[in-house]
């Protein structure tokens, strides 16, 4: 996915992420930091569903945090031969 984005010069963008919030903090942020790190380290962009409710991020310091990073600058396009 990330070669043909780089090639393409796509922007590749994850919609929703996220885990129920019957799960504990502590595995929830941990599974966010590592997508949220692999999303980051190639430029693509994310959504962290959802606020409050069902997967509810609010009241879970861990997996907001996990969240809330910002991107990293997007990796730059070779330049067409």
């Amino acid at each position: 996915l990330w070669t043909w984005a780089t090639q393409n010069r796509v922007f590749v963008h994850f919609s929703e992420i996220g885990t129920t919030s019957s799960l504990d903090d502590g595995p929830r942020g941990a599974y966010l930091e590592d997508v949220v790190s692999i999303l980051r380290a190639n430029g693509a962009g994310w959504t962290c569903w959802e606020w409050h409710m069902n997967f509810g991020i609010k009241g879970a310091p861990r997996s907001k945090a996990a969240c809330l990073q910002g991107p990293k600058s997007a990796p730059a396009a070779e330049a067409t031969k």
